[in-house]
């Protein structure tokens, strides 16, 4: 005996039917009967504001202060980097750092033997921040030395305590 099958057209024909069905009978479903509904709107008060209240109706006086020039310099603002997120910093340190070479070279991470690309950057990053804030410092010391010149020692000496990487000369300070 052979199984009686539907054509396609038959198939979607009856399926857009009942799915219309659906949709116009559906809704949201109604806790109350709409008769019941009604009946409450209707013995309800029509909605009226609440009039304002008399402290904000009396008369305030308005202050007006005198027109100012403000001749002071603005203050320095912070470089754009120093603003950025996590997720930004990253991005900034691939678009300055990444190299097509790179990309050729490194396309892929093995989890436990290297580090990501956005781990390399970051670290090329920090290494080109923590360069140039020393050639800041060392600009700032040579105008000390000007001035004191005992006191651009002492801020050398300490200089040089800061430019040591700790974490790779970590043994160098324990020997002390």
């Amino acid at each position: 005996m052979k199984a009686f099958r539907f054509p396609r057209t038959t198939a979607l024909l009856a399926l857009s039917v009942v799915t219309l069905t659906l949709a116009e009978s559906s809704g949201p479903p109604h806790r109350i009967s709409p008769a019941l509904t009604n009946a409450l709107q209707s013995s309800l008060p029509a909605y009226a504001p609440a009039p304002p209240s008399p402290a904000l109706v009396a008369d305030t006086p308005v202050i007006t202060l005198p027109e100012m020039i403000v001749e002071a310099p603005a203050p320095e603002s912070l470089p754009a980097d120093r603003l950025l997120t996590p997720r930004g910093r990253t991005e900034l340190a691939l678009s300055r750092y990444r190299t097509e070479a790179d990309r050729m070279l490194n396309p892929f991470t093995l989890p436990l033997l290297g580090r990501s690309p956005a781990e390399r950057m970051l670290a090329r990053y920090a290494e080109a921040e923590r360069t140039r804030e020393l050639a800041e410092s060392r600009e700032e010391v040579a105008i000390v030395s000007v001035i004191d010149p005992a006191a651009a020692a002492r801020l050398r000496e300490l200089g040089y305590d800061l430019a040591l990487r700790p974490a790779v000369f970590a043994s160098l300070h324990d020997r002390d």
